[in-house]
């Protein structure tokens, strides 16, 4: 793996990381901030669930999906457009829960907008390696 490839890797881990914790907070029902107070107020708002499923548990699949789907990418040297796909659906998404939170909700929970960040981050960086990579 290159640089850029690592890069991605440990930003995908650090996400299925992150939602596991916010997962483990919404079983055990112990929202926890690591910075300011507001964590519990959005991770437990009418928007923190799908089809009454929890955004974090979804996330943690959703999350372990894009490892294995880059990875395949990365070794069998085909799927980009694919993975380029799935990350600019997760960043689209992402930047909805930014939304929610900064405009709707008026509140920061900063695990799930770091996890919406790095998501952002990973679809933005992705997509300029596989830009710069495929100019004719």
């Amino acid at each position: 793996m290159n640089i850029t490839e690592k890069f991605i890797f440990f930003l995908l881990f650090f996400e299925i990381i992150f939602s596991a914790v916010l997962a483990f907070q919404d079983i055990t029902k112990t929202p926890y901030c690591i910075v300011g107070t507001e964590c519990a107020a959005v991770q437990n708002s009418s928007y923190s669930t799908i089809i009454g499923v929890k955004l974090s548990v979804l996330a943690v699949t959703a999350f372990m999906m894009l490892l294995l789907l880059y990875l395949l990418t990365l070794y069998y040297k085909r799927g980009y457009l694919l993975f380029l796909k799935a990350t600019f659906l997760g960043s689209v998404l992402a930047s909805y829960l930014l939304y929610v939170q900064l405009i709707i909700l008026k509140k920061i929970c900063a695990l799930c907008t770091t996890i919406d960040a790095i998501m952002i981050i990973v679809f933005l960086y992705f997509s300029y390696s596989y830009i710069y990579h495929n100019k004719s």
